[in-house]
């Protein structure tokens, strides 16, 4: 056991904890203390004195499947080449779902569904002015002519070929702008029934229902089939040429509460969807083909195939590929899987309603499925795409906004015009097959390196096409507002770094960017194939300070003063050690200059090469090598 002298200075300081005091000098030529503890410095030739700066970059292997920015050194990297994610992200940060680094925060007017290529989107073109917001729109051919059929409460039904108008005249009864398509001929709702014609509009009108009980009376072509739907019943008809009583007609099926609407009717490969609503519930029942033996198939009761959150009701459906019924709702999107049953399983909202408008539009196209929204295009109504070959690991479609109306208002109904894409809210609108829009853009999501820590934003650099049109690039800060950085054009080389000058501040945990594109002549787009953002750490530097210390039972300083007992260098190596450990904050000092600062033990090593006596305490001790780092 080790043994005092009362002269002798001691090991820890009587009544105060260690970690928060710091040695007072006295007559000893100690050079260097650490809390409570000093010590003779060891420099020499093999153990110098070092100071420096703690490196604040971590070294990071890269595990993943491709090479990425992680594996560089240097700069702390994000760049961006695919856009196919879609909208709906707030910070992009490193992850294992390479959905995810696909995605961005916000667009318009720019089409990203093109791996690895941004350009602008056609135009929207208003062809029609219709009487008011309860309007429809409906696609049909006669073999050599392509049609969008309109019809609009209290107003005739108007038909469009390659843009020249016509009006469908004879109606006797006021349309309310429910319209079915049959592929060749349009079913058109009114207040008293429902009334068709087949394509090209120049023959008679046959009247398919009269009768009806309500002022909303719907109806859908699924199946070869018409599913009329009045008040809270549901009827079938299954040709367009007689007539059908609806005050007289056998029901397919009555919903036990009467106060439930039905607002949508869709197909499957094994079954019919219909869904509807009373108050906050809302649920979608199946009704599935019991035989087919040449005649029409007849359906069995319905059953509940789906039900929807209390609150969150459904507003319309529409069947894709055979594989997908993609539901709109007074909340947003799902998107549900069809099994083989006709049940579905449908997963979280794709997107989000941020109005109150119902969603009722939607029309397919290749993978997408296009869904009329209102006001949810910066403030303007029009339509969003949603790619069904495009998911997260949470059942999450990706999506982004798509053709604009330019104008407030309800989307009311999507349809298929050619190769082109119509929809109507107060006027029918279609996507022009030439011209695209004067501009569009796309947010990035937030880079911030997957920390809090400060950043310092150096450059931006974009690959691309500016040599029609332009593409100006703003800094977007977290909740604020962009500020322009650079333009790129035909007289500006766009393979090159640019300085990103604001924020003035250059330390900043998070930064985005706003890529505007403007088209140059009507057909001109120019093209975004990838951006990246360099940056450096922003933390404060810490010092890093290595000293070699004695460490003896007994030492003897420059004056030839003595200090010590047996066990005294043991004692002040434990010390370290335990201070090293626990991460305590301590006053370092270097008593040859006067410096002190607060620090915390990195490393400490203890070097013996000369052994003990044989009474294994005789000044036992050797070199202790010390990294410290400022707190």
């Amino acid at each position: 056991m080790a043994t005092f002298d009362v002269t002798d200075e001691p090991v820890f300081s009587i009544g105060v904890g260690s970690g928060t005091v710091s040695y007072t000098a006295n007559n000893f030529g100690y050079d260097f203390a650490l809390g409570e503890h000093a010590f003779l410095n060891a420099i020499g030739g093999k153990t110098p004195y070092r100071r420096g700066l703690a490196d604040i970059r971590k070294q990071q292997f890269d595990s993943s499947t491709a090479p990425g920015e992680q594996s560089l050194d240097g700069y702390w990297l994000r760049s961006q080449q695919d856009f196919t994610g879609g909208a709906g992200i707030t910070f992009m940060e490193p992850s294992n779902d390479e959905f995810q680094m696909k995605r961005f925060a916000s667009s318009l007017g720019v089409d990203p569904w093109t791996r690895g290529k941004l350009t602008l989107l056609k135009q929207a073109v208003s062809t029609r002015t219709l009487t008011n917001n309860v309007s429809s729109c409906a696609s049909v051919t006669n073999g050599s002519n392509n049609y969008v059929v309109t019809a609009e409460s209290g107003n005739t039904t108007v038909y469009y070929d390659g843009y020249g108008t016509g009006t469908i005249t004879g109606w006797t009864s006021t349309p309310n702008g429910n319209l079915v398509s049959t592929g060749d001929g349009v079913a058109v709702c009114s207040t008293t029934g429902m009334e068709y014609i087949a394509a090209p509009f120049t023959g008679a009108k046959q009247i398919l229902a009269t009768n009806a009980s309500t002022t909303t009376t719907n109806a859908w072509w699924v199946k070869q089939r018409f599913i009329i739907a009045d008040d809270h019943h549901l009827f079938e008809k299954g040709d367009v040429t007689s007539s059908l009583n609806l005050n007289t007609a056998g029901k397919l099926y009555s919903h036990p509460l009467s106060t439930w609407r039905w607002s949508s009717a869709v197909e499957t490969p094994s079954a019919i969807l219909v869904a509807g609503s009373a108050g906050s519930k809302s649920a979608i029942y199946k009704f599935t083909i019991d035989q087919q033996d040449g005649t029409l198939p007849t359906l069995s009761a319905g059953i509940t195939a789906a039900e929807l959150p209390y609150g969150e009701i459904v507003t319309g459906m529409f069947s894709y590929l055979g594989s997908y019924v993609v539901i709109g709702t007074n909340k947003g999107v799902r998107v549900a899987q069809v099994d083989g049953n006709g049940d579905l399983a449908y997963g979280p909202l794709s997107f989000t309603n941020t109005t109150s408008t119902s969603i009722t539009g939607f029309a397919g196209r290749d993978r997408f499925v296009y869904v009329g929204v209102g006001n949810e295009l910066d403030g303007n109504s029009g339509l969003i795409r949603i790619d069904l070959a495009s998911t997260d690991g949470d059942g999450r479609y990706a999506w982004a906004t798509d053709l604009n109306s330019g104008t407030t208002g309800r989307v009311n109904s999507v349809t298929n015009y050619g190769d082109l894409i119509a929809f109507t809210q107060t006027n029918l609108y279609i996507e022009s097959a030439t011209d695209y829009v004067t501009s569009g853009y796309l947010t990035t999501g937030q880079v911030r390196y997957n920390t809090l820590e400060p950043k310092n934003f150096r450059s931006f650099r974009l690959r691309g096409d500016a040599s029609v049109g332009s593409i100006n690039v703003s800094s977007v800060l977290y909740n604020q507002s962009p500020v322009s950085l650079f333009t790129f054009n035909s007289s500006v080389d766009i393979n090159q770094d640019i300085a990103i000058a604001n924020p003035t501040d250059p330390l900043q945990e998070s930064l985005g960017l706003k890529i505007t594109l403007s088209r140059g002549t009507a057909s001109q787009t120019p093209t975004l194939t990838g951006w990246q953002i360099k940056a450096v750490p922003g933390s404060t530097r810490r010092l890093l300070i290595k000293i070699p210390l004695m460490c003896f039972d007994h030492e003897t300083d420059n004056a030839g003063t003595a200090r010590g007992y047996d066990g005294y260098a043991y004692d002040r190596l434990i010390s370290l050690q335990d201070h090293a450990t626990t991460g305590q904050v301590l006053v370092f000092q270097d008593l040859r200059t006067g410096e002190q600062l607060s620090v915390t033990v990195e490393d400490i090593s203890f070097t013996q090469e000369v052994p003990n006596n044989q009474s294994h305490v005789d000044n036992f001790g050797g070199i202790i090598e010390l990294t410290v780092q400022t707190a």
